[in-house]
């Protein structure tokens, strides 16, 4: 947008040099056949160079477009591929277990995460509910009938301790390859399609949303090691929570518990958390410092254009910023987004665009210097087999 403004303002330029060079010639006496000629030579001239321009720009955006699909090709083959593979490596799991079994060790017994079979629906007398938030949601009175289908997928999961995921990628252009995930829970509904839910955008009133969050964080923890190896560094899996979890500080505790028994695994997450809860009046400045200092990275999604704020994020654990690609290509937030890459690029933040879904889109961010996209363009979520995992327990003394 911007390089085509600029051209529109040269061939004004242009345009109007000739017109008082013309006119100075004509006062001078030329003969207006003359100046016709020179006239017509200076309208061919430009549309020679429109041409000329226009046909290196389709050239260019159509190498673009054929680049993209074979990324968003590439990359759906990688995700296929990582959807079917159970585990690691051999020797990369060898070393997860030896350095399980040695952290295990020296775990005090009450800090100790252990699975617990589901109990079986016959028998409720001997089902084991951990925390008062799934109890609520396996007792509660309100017929799934009575609520819309996501909150009632929400409280199907919670009531069975379990959560399925699917991935969708993060790509990076400059690589040509996979940079992240961002993390969905993939419920099934009766009699419908399975719901791809990254974070309820209007949550019903009674959904025990920290549960939730705390459940999709725990399977991502296990999706990691199980399905990503030691590639989870450079291709986090984004797991989208919400102030609901840093205001509950049992479900809060539960997560890093989990955290600290998974050290060495932390860079395999990322926390993609509102910009208006990172960046608001501190009410949460206690809880999100808890989550940094367990090693865990944040992702902001949005930004309120405040440098500050961002040289304020760097000091932490923000490893990243998310943009919608309408928000970052609005000639409006032209200045905002200039300022965004300058203090990214000096504090180390990546800019992720989101929801890019034409190649127009991803074209005009490789344009803005951002290689970082995700969106329906390159791929949608994909359920990952065995992504399920058991409840934990929580720890005695949290």
């Amino acid at each position: 947008m911007q390089r085509g403004l600029s051209f529109l303002v040269a061939a004004a330029i242009v345009c109007g040099g000739f017109y008082f060079l013309l006119s100075g010639l004509v006062a001078g006496g030329m003969p207006e056949a003359q100046v016709v000629l020179m006239t017509a030579a200076a309208a061919l001239a430009l549309a020679l160079c429109g041409a000329i321009f226009g046909l290196l720009a389709y050239r260019r955006s159509s190498s673009a477009s054929t680049e993209i699909t074979r990324l968003a090709l590439s990359v759906d083959a990688a995700i296929r591929e990582l959807s079917s593979r159970e585990k690691p490596d051999v020797a990369s799991t060898a070393k997860r277990v030896s350095s399980a079994s040695r952290k295990a060790e020296a775990m005090p017994a009450a800090a100790r995460i252990e699975p617990i079979q589901q109990p079986a629906p016959a028998a409720p007398s001997a089902t084991i509910i951990t925390h008062p938030a799934l109890l609520r949601s396996i007792q509660d009175d309100k017929p799934a009938e009575a609520m819309d289908d996501t909150a009632a997928a929400i409280r199907d999961a919670l009531s069975a301790g379990r959560i399925e995921l699917s991935l969708q990628p993060i790509i990076s252009i400059a690589r040509g390859e996979a940079a992240g995930f961002d993390v969905f829970a993939h419920l099934p509904r009766h009699g419908d399609q399975p719901l791809e839910l990254r974070r309820p955008e209007n949550p019903s009133s009674g959904v025990p949303m920290a549960a939730f969050e705390r459940l999709l964080v725990a399977s991502s923890v296990q999706t990691a090691i199980r399905h990503l190896g030691e590639a989870s560094e450079a291709t986090p899996l984004h797991v989208a929570i919400s102030e609901a979890l840093l205001e509950d500080g049992a479900e809060l505790a539960t997560v890093l518990t989990l955290f600290s028994q998974h050290a060495d695994d932390m860079r395999s997450i990322v926390l993609s958390i509102p910009a208006a809860v990172v960046e608001g009046d501190n009410d949460h400045a206690q809880a999100l410092g808890l989550l940094m200092q367990s090693g865990v990275r944040i992702a902001v999604e949005g930004w309120s254009g405040n440098a500050e704020s961002l040289k304020q994020n760097a000091r932490g654990n923000i490893a990243f910023i998310k943009l919608s690609a309408r928000e970052l290509l609005d000639p409006v937030n032209f200045q905002k987004i200039e300022t965004l890459r300058e203090q990214a690029g000096a504090t180390g933040i990546s800019v992720i665009a989101t929801e890019v879904a034409l190649d127009d889109d991803a074209v005009g961010l490789i344009d803005l210097g951002i290689v970082l996209m995700t969106g329906p363009r390159f791929s949608g979520p994909r359920r990952v087999k065995g992504g399920t995992v058991a409840r934990p327990t929580r720890s005695a003394h949290l």
